[in-house]
């Protein structure tokens, strides 16, 4: 038994983490048991029998041990292997999925940074190729403007040399109006008949032209130079204006101011269109305006005729109690005395005594006519009164002797008017025909009294019910009457008179005149400077 035990004992046996270990104790333990055996002789077999039953189950129970302790450790160990593997995995797994997602980022980073340079770069080019088309556009344009500019110059010079080597330049006929009339406003003659001259192809505006001269080639040679064109005109009336003749004055031209030197009174009073444009109207319906200032398109009005008609001799005048001294007093007895006369009958001897009486009695209105020259924001300024020839002829030499403008040259511009008797006549008889139909309307009791004392024209309505289409010299609603015709003339000694027998003798010429009215020495400087131009070279 005891060798059975041994070889047992003597086994290896698996320690904690499988090591083999020996079984020594186990050895000692048999040899105790032997001794015991020995000691105890006499003992019954039941007693062996049972130690080494003992012996054994401890031995088995022993191993058991062992083995669950090592698979525990076994499985603990493998457990933590796999926790750590999965740990590592899943910092693995999200390492990568960081990574991704710097990546993505920066590879969207990079995509929208290259989207927007793009777009930039679209953008960049979109506008470049729109500024190359809009300069390509202007350059086109202003390269045909630039063309187009030279062959009207062209034109114009060629037009120009031809009527000037023809004699004369008509810039404007009826049919065949100026639309450009900057550098040349006159002309010499038109294809018009005798009388109906009208220089600018105004219809029913007769005898307007430039101050400067009627001969556009030619303007008049004064001191210091020659007249400037396209400052000041001279002119008829306008109420009988049509739309297209109204259009010239007030754009063509551009006249800015009307000086009115009419009376107001009677047919100068008859309203129209032009007051629209030009105001206010004489016939007072513009009285609750605001006057317009200097600058603004006006009508201001210099009645050169004011007060000039027939009355009863003062006391004073009528004894001779007047003081001679006084100038204009004197004027006044001498003109009512001349209207009495049986010389006053004649036409030339009422206009010479006009003539002398508005440059005496109503010299205030003559110095406010020429202070109007001398206002630059006046300017362009049209000057005139019904005809355009004896009041307008009046301020007209005023103005040209203050230039320093010949004699010969003064009277050929006051003769000229005779180139428009004809057409001043026409014009004259439609202005007639409106203020009787305005009186008539305004005013029956007095129009019925002049018809009953047949101081109306008979063919007023007849000239209303005209189409005005037609050319007023082919009208048959125009009467053409000698006396008329004769009325609408100008005569050569009633300039003269003025400027020899009225300005020069009475007043030692027109610096006296103006010393007179007041117009002041600067004034005059002023008006030549701002009307007189250098003259050119090839100037005659």
């Amino acid at each position: 038994m005891a060798g059975v035990v041994e070889q047992s004992d003597s086994r290896p046996v698996m320690g904690h983490g499988g090591m083999t270990r020996s079984a020594r104790p186990r050895k000692r333990r048999s040899r105790a048991l032997s001794d015991s055996t020995t000691s105890t002789t006499g003992s019954t077999g039941s007693t062996t029998s049972t130690t080494s039953t003992t012996s054994t189950a401890d031995t088995t129970g022993t191993t058991s041990s062992t083995s669950t302790i090592s698979i525990i450790v076994i499985t603990t160990n493998s457990i933590i292997m796999i926790i750590n593997t999965i740990i590592i995995t899943i910092i693995i797994i999200v390492i990568i999925a960081i990574i991704i997602i710097i990546v993505a980022t920066i590879i969207t980073v990079i995509i929208i940074t290259i989207t927007i340079i793009i777009i930039i770069i679209i953008i960049i080019i979109v506008i470049i190729i729109v500024i190359i088309i809009v300069a390509t556009i202007i350059t086109i344009i202003t390269i045909i403007t630039i063309i187009t500019i030279i062959i009207i110059i062209i034109i114009i010079i060629i037009i120009a040399i031809i009527f000037i080597n023809s004699g004369s330049i008509k810039v404007a006929t009826y049919g065949n109006r100026a639309t450009n009339l900057s550098a040349s406003t006159c002309a010499t003659k038109t294809d018009r008949p005798d009388g109906w001259v009208s220089l600018l192809g105004l219809d029913r505006v007769a005898n307007f032209r430039d101050l400067a001269g009627p001969d556009a080639s030619a303007p008049y040679r004064c001191k210091g130079g020659r007249l400037a064109r396209g400052k000041v005109y001279r002119t008829g009336h306008w109420v009988t204006a049509t739309p297209t003749d109204l259009s010239m004055i007030r754009d063509t031209l551009a006249i800015c101011t009307y000086l009115d030197l009419r009376n107001g009174q009677d047919f100068e009073s008859v309203d129209a269109e032009c007051f629209d444009d030009y105001p206010p109207s004489p016939n007072g319906r513009h009285e609750a305006s605001v006057p317009r200032d200097a600058g603004e398109r006006r009508r201001l009005s210099c009645p050169f005729s004011k007060g000039l008609g027939a009355r009863p001799l003062t006391r004073d005048e009528a004894e001779g109690r007047v003081d001679p001294s006084d100038k204009k007093a004197q004027c006044a007895i001498w003109f009512q005395k001349q209207m009495r006369s049986e010389a006053f009958h004649d036409l030339q001897v009422q206009l010479k005594t006009s003539m002398r009486a508005m440059l005496i009695l109503n010299s205030e209105e003559v110095l406010t006519a020429l202070r109007a020259l001398v206002d630059e924001r006046n300017f362009p300024v049209a000057f005139g009164c019904i005809a355009g020839k004896d009041r307008t002829g009046l301020l007209a030499c005023l103005v040209l002797l203050a230039l320093g403008v010949s004699d010969e040259d003064i009277i050929s511009d006051y003769m000229f008017t005779n180139e428009s008797a004809q057409h001043i006549n026409a014009c004259n008889q439609i202005a007639v025909a409106m203020w009787c139909e305005e009186l008539r309307i305004r005013d029956p009791r007095k129009y019925s009294l002049l018809v009953r004392r047949t101081r109306l024209p008979p063919s007023v309505q007849n000239i209303l019910d005209s189409d005005g289409d037609t050319p007023l010299w082919e009208d048959v609603n125009i009467v053409s009457d000698p006396d008329a015709i004769k009325r609408s003339m100008v005569h050569r000694d009633i300039i003269e008179y003025v400027m020899h027998e009225v300005l020069q003798q009475e007043f030692s010429g027109i610096d006296g005149y103006f010393r007179y009215i007041g117009f002041t020495p600067s004034e005059v400087d002023r008006l030549r400077e701002l009307l007189v131009e250098p003259a050119a070279e090839n100037d005659p």
